[in-house]
């Protein structure tokens, strides 16, 4: 990374970035490399002196504080000072010594609306509340730069003034949004969670209007625009009109991957499975180490059904970020099943797993599955009899029925397997399955009089 091969001014510069964003653990990993530099430079003295009366050891904190309040004294540092020491007083939570830093910076103008707003929260936390809101109010009225309108409209909705920070983003889409200017496209990100937190559908289309109309803001947005408009759609229970939308987001792709992430995580928990499939799968790049990636492409697999190489490969991506984790180990055991793949290994796992949930009907199916892959079908025989099927759903009762097939056939119960072929609905089942089942019946099964020709793909009514 770029961040490993800074010159020592570029990585003192970088030091005090990462100072001024609380990021202390980098800044603990990194300070060492141009310790030499705290002697040459005394405004990155400074900030290693405010990382140290912060973050620093306890038994160190004090002198650091006392070291930032002898530069309050000194002109030419007081500024940079008075900064630093409202990330102490900020973390400590000394609403009076942050007031009397930031009207230092006020009285030369050097106060920001970031150092603003952290006297506001103080203010929160101290039970003064309306204080906070009057001067969130008072700010609101004075025009703001797009990054001030974002911090503002964030504190907003923090402290519960929804109106007021979807009012604020609404007038700076309208007056930056069509603009062009770098980060403006964050203004409709923004205005857009607030309208979804408060169910403002409505809203969402005129919003979307109002994009459209932006040339510069649409082609910054691309597919995005689209996919706030199926969330809207659906909240109106326009179905194919989110559809569509959705459709239409997954064709044009988004500007950036965490974004595409975001909106493909969303399609999928509103059911919109083959549109969060065909946004999620191009990302698989940019995600590679991201377990939540591999978790929403499982569950987008799993529900659509289509792909078993598809679901036993993102199982394997999440058990191989969380080795330790359960439901991991679960999924990966149940991707393998569905896959017929390493029956050794399934069976170790579906073991493991029945012998921490004894009490599931899951999990027992899933061993029995296991067993008759291995060809131990009297094991699975007598296990697969302590299952009650009717206290599965429909798609529980196929992987029921799927497992009791496999257990008859394997047993020669050829009369039993037919009843099992009766229950199992295919649009439960992986095309491979499906497959596997069709073969069987026409190696194993003579029709029954009055029976399909074909695995029946009735639904379940």
């Amino acid at each position: 990374p770029l961040k490993d091969r800074l010159s020592p001014e570029e990585e003192v510069a970088y030091l005090k970035t990462l100072v001024q964003r609380g990021a202390a653990k980098e800044y603990a990993s990194r300070w060492k490399r141009v310790e030499s530099e705290l002697a040459k430079d005394p405004e990155f003295a400074l900030y290693h002196a405010a990382y140290l009366a912060v973050w620093g050891p306890v038994e160190g904190r004090e002198a650091a504080r006392q070291q930032l309040a002898n530069a309050v004294e000194d002109p030419a540092r007081r500024i940079v000072a008075s900064r630093l020491q409202l990330l102490h007083f900020a973390s400590s939570g000394d609403l009076a010594g942050y007031a009397l830093a930031l009207d230092r910076l006020a009285q030369v103008r050097q106060d920001r609306l970031t150092d603003r707003v952290g006297y506001w929260r103080l203010l929160v936390a101290a039970g003064r509340n309306a204080e906070a809101r009057e001067l969130a109010e008072n700010e609101a009225a004075v025009p703001q730069n797009p990054r001030d309108v974002l911090v503002l409209a964030e504190f907003c909705q923090a402290i519960g003034m929804t109106e007021q920070a979807g009012r604020l983003l609404r007038q700076a889409t309208l007056k930056y949004g069509g603009s062009g200017i770098p980060g403006t496209d964050l203004l409709w990100l923004a205005r857009a969670n607030v309208l979804i937190r408060t169910e403002d559908w409505r809203g969402i289309i005129e919003m979307v209007e109002q994009v459209r109309a932006f040339p510069a803001a649409l082609e910054i947005l691309g597919g995005w625009v689209d996919a706030v408009e199926g969330q809207a759609r659906h909240g109106l229970d326009h179905r194919d009109l989110a559809k569509a939308a959705f459709e239409d987001a997954a064709r044009k792709g988004f500007p950036r991957p965490a974004l595409a992430f975001e909106v493909g995580a969303e399609m999928r928990r509103l059911g919109y499975y083959q549109a969060a499939l065909d946004v999620l799968l191009p990302l698989e790049t940019a995600f590679a180490t991201n377990v939540f990636y591999w978790q929403t492409l499982h569950q987008v697999a799993d529900a659509l059904k289509q792909d078993a190489v598809l679901l036993l490969r993102s199982a394997a991506e999440v058990r191989r970020l969380k080795p330790d984790d359960s439901a991991a180990a679960f999924n990966y055991a149940a991707a393998l099943l569905t896959s017929r793949q390493n029956p050794g290994e399934a069976v170790v796992l579906t073991r493991q797993a029945l012998d921490q949930m004894r009490a599931s009907p899951e999990a027992r199916v899933n061993h029995c599955l296991a067993l008759a892959l291995n060809h131990r079908y009297e094991e699975a025989s007598a296990l697969l009899a302590t299952v009650d099927p009717n206290r599965f759903d429909p798609s529980g009762n196929t992987v029921y029925s799927f497992a009791a097939f496999s257990v008859h056939l394997g047993l020669k119960q050829y009369d039993l397997a037919r009843l099992d072929l009766d229950r199992i609905r295919s649009e439960h089942l992986f095309p491979n399955e499906v497959l596997w089942l069709e073969q069987m019946r026409r190696e194993y099964l003579e029709p029954a009089a009055g029976s399909p020709t074909s695995l029946d793909t009735r639904s379940g009514t």
